[in-house]
């Protein structure tokens, strides 16, 4: 058995090296190798138990689970273990899955479409399609191949999933020598890697011969590198320093520049509030001198109808004219860990007279697909993130790369840029395929300049979201239903005459 245990570590540590924190994005080809070893050896093993194959699956998944949220120890050790073991027990049911095919007489084609229906459909089932929850599936590990994940905008990440595992089955079936045995699953699997390729070469022409031709608009990310704690007591330095950034990135820049955005919670000031005059009155004085919109986050409240006050994470535009214009609460919060805000009331459109539309998310809002579509089709031209990556990930270095690829993938379902402002994390600029094409290091303040054009065409993701994802659950589902009805019925042995 401990061999066994050894193989599902060895898969699980192999998708470890896969995530953001390392990106080794090519071992994710043969990452579950080792599982299928470890599931070969259940289903042949003497004394076969369906709690064994399920301990299994439970290792395995609690390893790759933590490799993806680990850095919630930041925020509390419980809730990270907590977390983890959640998804670990969900992502188990794969292996006792996998044998229960194999035992009931699944075999070659069936048996890998099988497996690879299973996987998809936990990932489905383990993300924000039905439960407020972020993803962790395992098509994110191509974030940084971007060539390859184009289909996207088709059928989401869970797509690039199904594609992912599929290799994965062909390198085990060659390593066991069973090529002729499964040559129609090898072959489907070569249309489909071909096909994917050709996809992704043919979106990256249609950006080149398409978005050039369009209007280019400049937008500006300024970042900080600020502790969340000394946020307050050196709130008037870190105003200063953000403003002449903004200068300095105006004066440096070429052309007039159409939106200057700030990380979020940049001012960490109730804005509307009297007491705090002398930040607006500071951002319409610069929106007017230097003739440029400002995007920054800070923070809100409001009375309602008991007169008790609700606190909201924001988003601010000061235009050009000065003052606020607009105002976009955050409606997806950190669980525990901002408790004290109320959420907003839904996805906004922000808009520039006569240029654009943007839509924003504020930090922890990208790693939710759906709700990130539900922005982009409110004729959004493009997509600004604001986020304050410091407060969850602090001095765990390597977690700061975590957000990447959900950014990456959000682009790519969504076909429009995304400018992203953080303080301390990685503030970039994306193109409509995926592609990160300015990047600030961790921990610095400075600014990115980037001209961008705009996108209100409609996906088939963004139309219809993870349609093909659910529709895949189904036909599992189905499968496994009708499956287990036809062997109950086929054992009855029953004669009708």
């Amino acid at each position: 058995m401990y061999q066994i245990i050894l193989l599902c570590l060895c898969s699980g540590l192999l998708l470890t090296f896969v995530t953001p924190s390392f990106g080794l994005w090519p071992l994710i080809f043969f990452a579950f190798c080792p599982l299928f070893f470890a599931i070969e050896k259940l289903t042949d093993h003497n004394s076969y138990s369906l709690a064994k194959c399920y301990g299994s699956g439970v290792v395995f998944g609690f390893i790759f689970s933590m490799s993806c949220f680990y850095w919630i120890s930041n925020l509390s050790l419980l809730t990270m273990l907590a977390v983890t073991l959640a998804y670990a027990l969900i992502y188990g049911l794969f292996v006792p899955g996998v044998v229960i095919g194999k035992k009931n007489g699944l075999d070659g084609t069936s048996q890998a479409l099988w497996t690879i229906c299973l996987w998809v459909s936990l990932e489905v089932l383990l993300s924000d399609v039905f439960w407020p929850i972020p993803s962790i599936a395992i098509g994110y590990g191509l974030w940084s191949a971007a060539e390859l994940i184009q289909l996207a905008d088709i059928t989401g990440v869970f797509g690039i999933s199904f594609w992912v595992l599929a290799v994965n089955l062909v390198v085990f079936v060659v390593i066991k020598q069973r090529i002729k045995k499964n040559i129609t699953f090898i072959g489907l699997v070569i249309l489909a890697t071909l096909f994917i390729v050709g996809y992704g070469l043919e979106r990256k022409s249609w950006y080149r011969d398409q978005f050039h031709k369009k209007e280019s608009f400049r937008i500006n990310s300024i970042f900080s590198s600020v502790l969340t704690e000394d946020k307050q007591k050196l709130k008037t330095e870190i105003f200063s320093i953000l403003k002449q950034k903004t200068i300095l990135s105006i004066k440096e820049t070429s052309k007039k520049v159409d939106l200057a955005i700030w990380p979020e919670t940049s001012v960490p000031v109730y804005l509307r509030s009297v007491r705090e005059r002398e930040y607006i009155d500071g951002l319409t004085d610069l929106a007017k001198t230097q003739q440029v919109p400002i995007l920054l986050g800070a923070l809100s409240f409001e009375r309602d109808k008991e007169n008790s006050i609700k606190k909201y994470n924001s988003a601010f535009l000061v235009p050009e004219k000065g003052f606020v214009s607009q105002e976009y609460r955050k409606n997806i919060l950190v669980p525990f860990h901002e408790s004290v805000f109320n959420r907003g009331d839904g996805p906004v459109s922000i808009k520039i007279a006569g240029k654009f539309n943007f839509g924003v998310l504020i930090c922890y809002e990208l790693l939710f697909p759906n709700f990130v579509r539900e922005i982009a089709n409110k004729n959004n031209g493009f997509l600004v993130n604001i986020t304050n990556d410091q407060m969850a990930f602090e001095n765990i270095w390597p977690a700061y790369n975590i957000p990447v690829p959900h950014l990456v993938f959000r682009v790519v379902e969504n076909r429009k840029y995304l400018v992203r402002s953080a303080n301390w994390g990685h503030s970039m600029v994306i193109t409509p395929t995926g592609h990160i094409v300015q990047e600030s290091g961790i921990g610095t303040t400075g600014y990115l300049s980037k001209d961008i054009q705009l996108n209100t065409v409609e996906t088939f993701f963004s139309k219809n979201g993870f349609l093909l994802g659910k529709s895949l659950l189904i036909l599992t589902l189905l499968w496994a239903v009708t499956g287990y009805a036809v062997k109950k019925i086929s054992s009855m042995n029953l004669k009708y005459f």
